[in-house]
């Protein structure tokens, strides 16, 4: 008998899938139960909707609550979105370049956006929020470094003149 397997939901948005003629809708950040065939199926042939599996360790609700099962869950996050935004890329790249390539061969001079399917024109606006959001984060965690930065030399600055007050 297949053990049963947690599934987590990567991604800021609710995602329905279809396995073994069911549907299973996950909201955002969630983490399911599944029986074993249909979480490793989803797991496996999924993925790139940012489904990913996680261990059993997270039956233990103290250990999700834990340093280290946060830390695990960010790293299955980060794997998720990764999984999500590499199929973007690759259907967008398959939009913009292999399309091109077509339309070139026959000699058609046609914009190849005028060729885009809604779900084509989708996956470039999901994978711009994906883009817009990771610099909206490298800009916060550059700004936390130059709060930090700031603080050390100020830190730095007033210790040594404490460091005379005392000798005095």
């Amino acid at each position: 008998m297949d053990q049963d397997v947690y599934v987590y939901n990567a991604l800021n948005k609710a995602v329905t899938v279809q396995a073994f003629g069911n549907y299973f809708t996950f909201k955002p950040q969630q983490i399911k139960l599944m029986r074993g065939e249909i979480g490793e199926f989803i797991i496996k042939e999924k993925a790139y909707l940012g489904l990913v599996g996680l261990s059993q360790e997270f039956e233990d609700p103290e250990y999700k609550q834990s340093e280290a099962g946060q830390a695990a869950l960010e790293e299955k996050r980060q794997e998720g979105v990764n999984r999500r935004i590499q199929a973007l890329q690759a259907q967008v790249h398959n939009l913009t370049h292999s399309l091109a390539q077509d339309l070139n061969q026959a000699e058609m001079k046609i914009d190849v956006l005028t060729q885009a399917t809604k779900g084509d024109l989708a996956a470039m606006e999901e994978l711009r929020g994906f883009q817009v959001a990771r610099e909206d984060e490298e800009k916060q965690k550059l700004e936390r470094v130059r709060i930090l930065e700031r603080q050390l030399r100020a830190n730095t600055a007033t210790a040594p003149a404490a460091a005379s007050r005392k000798e005095e």
